[in-house]
């Protein structure tokens, strides 16, 4: 199959051990100790830097996905969950 992205120099993404991506052009991804997605996000993770167009997963017990909660992240900081409306 080769390459799906142009990228010879291998600068647009990060990867972690085991293939996971940690990071990409504009979205950064945390895991959890079992290396499951917690947490994908635009923008940066700094103190004084906003997240943007997060999303959250949680995990049950057995590694299969509960759900994802979508949330909206105000400029003030607070995260708000994304409703059906906020979709355009």
């Amino acid at each position: 199959m080769g390459n799906l992205y142009n990228d010879p120099d291998k600068k647009l993404r990060k990867y972690l051990e085991g293939g996971r991506i940690e990071k990409s052009v504009e979205w950064t991804f945390k895991y959890d100790k079992d290396r499951q997605l917690i947490e994908k996000f635009r923008g940066k993770a700094g103190f004084f830097s906003a997240k943007k167009d997060c999303w959250e997963y949680s995990w049950n017990q057995n590694g299969t996905s509960r759900a994802y909660l979508p949330l909206i992240v105000m400029d003030t900081g607070q995260a708000l969950p994304m409703m059906p409306w906020d979709v355009a």
